[in-house]
C-alpha cells in the first residue's frame, strides 16, 4: 500500500482485520511511526497503532460493552487506588463506575514524574500462570522450546510502548481464569503537503461515518487553521502588597487594588494542508475453554505412536501408564532434532544407553539396538509434554531388533551393563592427556582444560547421517580437543623453540624422543585420520578420503551412526594411549 494513496489514509486493509484471527494480540500499545518532521511544517508523515484492553468474566461483558476507548484506551491509567473513606482498589482491577470492579488490568502502567518515564507492568498472575521468564524484551516459556510468549518494546526514551503476547498464550490463560478480553483500537495516519493537487483529496473538510465495526473519520485542514489565527495575552496583577512583611500572606483583605493588561497576538501564517485519517473499534477476543498450560487441560488430539510391525498406531494418552509395559521404536535423527532444542542434553548411561532431558528436567532413557533404531519406553515418552511428543512421533517407525542388549539389561533385567559410551570416554581422556603430559614436561597442554571438555560435551555419534556428517564429525574433535593445545609447551617440550610443525607433528617428535618412531607413528594414527577427514570436510572431492577413513580405522560397512561412534571411540582411545605412553616413560 502506497504512503499517502486513499487506501493508506482510510485504512482499506486494516479496516477489514480483526485481532482475533492475529497470531499476536497487543495488550497495551502506543505506537507512533514519524518521519520527525514538525507537527506544522510540510512534509510531516505519521502512522500511530493505540490499543488498550481489559478482561471480564462472562456476567459482566454486557456491561462491558459500554467501555470504549474513553474507559479502556491508553489514555486510562490502570494502577492502583486509594480513596478517601478507606476502601483501595488494586492495579489489576478494572472499574467502569468508581468502587465498581467489573473486570482485570492484565497490564499496568507506572508513571516516574520525575525523570519523566511511563513504564508497563505485565500482570505478575499472568505470567505465572503461564511459566513465563523475562528474556531481555521478551518473556519465553522454556518449558516449550523457550518459545517467545510475550514482546515488549521502548521508545528511544525508556518509555513502554508496546504489550503483545502470543494468541494461544493468551487464550489459554483467559480460558483458566474464565474471562474475555475486550480491545479498544485507535488508529491515525497524517501526513502534511504543500498542496492538495499532491494527494487523493481535493478540498478541505471532515468525513465522520461507521465503516467495518469502526467510527471513521477524516478530517483535511490548512496548517494555518491549526497553528495560525490570534491568541489573547491577560496581564493580572496586585498592586498594595507588601511583600516586605515577615511573613506576607494572601487573603481575602490583601490586595485589593489590582491592576491588568491585555494584548492580542497575532501569529505567523502558516501554508499547506494537513489530512488526517483516523478510526477507532472495539473487539472482543472470546477464549475458547481450553487451558493446557495453566489448567491441564487435556488436548483434543493427542500424538500416534507406531507400537506393532503392522503399523498399528496407538494415540499417547493411551500409552501415558507406568504398567503398559511396552516399547516404542524411532530413527536416530529423533536424538539430534530434540537436541537442536535450546536447552535439551544427553547424558549417557553406558555403551548404547543415554538419556535426552528437556530445560523442564523430564527425560527419556533410550538405547541403540543392533538394527540402529532409538528404543525408547513407551510410558516415558507419553508422559512428556504434547509438543515434546510430536517431535517424537515424527520419527516413530515399526518395531524391528528388540530392545538391544543394553537397553534389555537396564530395563528388563534390572542389570545395566558396565561399559562406557566413547562420547564420556572422550571427556576423561582429555584431562589424563593433559595431566600425564603435565606431570612429564612440566606445563599443561591446554590453558583451561575444563573449557576444552564443556566444548566436547556436545559431541555425539547421534549428529552423524550422511559422509558429510560423518566429515563434520571429525572436523570437530580436531577443533575442539587438539587446537586448543598450546603449541609452544610442545615445542619447549623438544627444545625447539623455533620449530614451524604442527601439533600433530611435535607430538608425534615427543612420542618417537619416548618409544620409538614406529610405536609413535602407529599411536598417532587415528589423528592424524581424523585430520585428514577433517581437512576432506573443506574438500570433498579429495581422493584422500578413503584412505583417511582407513587411518581412522572406520569400517565403512556398518551404519552411519556406527561409524560415528567407531570415529569417536577411535580418537578417545588414541588420546589414553598417547597418555600412558608418555606416562611410562
Amino acid at each position: 500500500m502506497q504512503i499517502g494513496s486513499k487506501d493508506w489514509f482510510e485504512f482499506s486493509t486494516e479496516l477489514k482485520r480483526r485481532y482475533k484471527n492475529a497470531t499476536w494480540i497487543p495488550l497495551r500499545a502506543c505506537l507512533t511511526n514519524s518521519n520527525e518532521v514538525r507537527l506544522n511544517q510540510v512534509g510531516l508523515i505519521e502512522d500511530g497503532i493505540y490499543v488498550g484492553t481489559a478482561a471480564f468474566p462472562p456476567d459482566r461483558m454486557a456491561e462491558a460493552e459500554h467501555c470504549g476507548w474513553h474507559e479502556i484506551g491508553i489514555g486510562t491509567t490502570p494502577s492502583p487506588f486509594a480513596y478517601e473513606d478507606g476502601q483501595y482498589k488494586r492495579a489489576d482491577e478494572f472499574q467502569y463506575n468508581e468502587k465498581q470492579t467489573i473486570g482485570s488490568n492484565l497490564v499496568f502502567e507506572r508513571r516516574i514524574s520525575a525523570i519523566g518515564k511511563r513504564n508497563w507492568i505485565i500482570d505478575p498472575d499472568l505470567t505465572l500462570a503461564l511459566k513465563l521468564f523475562p528474556d531481555g524484551d521478551n518473556w519465553i516459556a522454556p518449558d516449550e522450546n523457550f518459545t517467545i510468549a510475550v514482546r515488549t518494546k521502548q521508545d528511544h526514551d525508556g518509555n513502554s510502548t508496546l504489550v503483545e503476547i502470543r494468541k494461544d498464550f493468551l487464550l489459554d490463560y483467559l480460558a483458566a481464569r474464565n474471562l474475555n478480553l475486550r480491545m479498544s483500537i485507535y488508529r491515525q495516519r497524517v501526513m502534511t503537503v504543500n498542496a492538495l493537487s499532491e494527494t487523493p483529496y481535493d478540498s478541505v473538510g471532515t468525513l465522520d461515518e461507521q465503516r467495518d465495526g469502526a467510527r471513521f473519520s477524516l478530517l483535511i485542514r490548512t496548517l494555518d487553521q491549526i497553528y495560525g489565527g490570534e491568541a489573547a495575552v491577560f496581564h493580572v496583577w496586585h498592586e498594595d502588597f507588601d511583600h516586605r512583611q515577615d511573613s506576607p500572606k494572601l487573603d481575602a483583605s490583601s490586595g485589593k487594588r489590582t491592576g491588568g493588561a491585555s494584548k492580542t497576538v497575532k501569529g505567523r501564517a502558516y501554508s499547506g494542508f494537513r489530512i488526517e485519517g483516523e478510526f477507532w473499534r472495539d473487539e472482543w477476543i472470546e477464549h475458547n475453554g481450553y487451558s493446557p498450560r495453566v489448567r491441564f487441560d487435556e488436548p483434543n488430539v493427542y500424538p500416534q505412536f507406531v507400537v506393532e510391525n503392522d503399523g498399528t498406531k496407538m494415540a499417547s494418552n493411551n500409552l501415558a501408564h507406568e504398567d503398559i509395559g511396552r516399547w516404542l521404536w524411532f530413527r536416530t535423527q529423533v536424538i539430534q532434532s530434540l537436541l537442536s532444542n535450546k536447552g535439551f542434553f544427553l547424558k549417557w548411561y553406558t555403551d548404547d544407553t543415554a538419556g535426552v532431558f528437556s530445560p523442564s528436567g523430564q527425560n527419556v532413557h533410550f538405547g541403540l539396538n543392533e538394527h540402529n533404531l532409538i528404543v525408547a519406553y513407551a510410558y516415558e515418552v507419553a508422559r512428556l509434554p504434547v509438543w515434546q511428543q510430536e517431535i517424537w512421533a515424527a520419527y516413530s517407525v515399526e518395531p524391528e531388533g528388540g530392545l538391544g542388549d543394553e537397553l534389555a539389561a537396564s530395563h528388563v533385567r534390572a542389570a545395566p551393563a558396565h561399559t562406557k559410551a566413547p562420547e564420556e570416554k572422550l571427556l576423561g581422556c582429555i584431562e589424563l592427556l593433559n595431566a600425564s603430559f603435565a606431570k612429564k614436561f612440566g606445563s599443561e597442554l591446554y590453558a583451561h582444560t575444563e573449557e576444552v571438555q564443556n566444548k566436547a560435551r556436545p559431541i555425539s555419534r547421534y549428529s552423524v547421517f550422511s559422509d558429510a556428517d560423518l566429515l563434520r564429525l571429525a572436523k570437530e574433535l580436531h577443533r575442539t580437543v587438539i587446537e586448543p593445545i598450546r603449541i609452544g609447551v610442545l615445542r619447549s617440550a623438544l627444545n625447539q623453540p623455533d620449530s614451524k610443525l604442527g601439533s600433530l607433528k611435535l607430538i608425534e617428535q615427543i612420542l618417537t624422543d619416548l618409544v620409538g618412531q614406529d610405536p609413535a607413528h602407529n599411536l598417532m594414527g587415528v589423528l592424524h585420520g581424523v585430520y585428514q577427514l577433517r581437512i576432506a570436510d573443506s574438500h570433498l572431492t579429495s581422493a584422500a578420503i578413503e584412505p583417511a577413513f582407513q587411518l581412522a580405522q572406520i569400517d565403512r560397512g556398518v551404519h552411519h551412526v556406527r561409524q560415528a561412534k567407531q570415529l569417536i571411540d577411535n580418537f578417545a582411545r588414541s588420546l589414553w594411549e598417547i597418555a600412558g605412553s608418555i606416562d611410562s616413560r
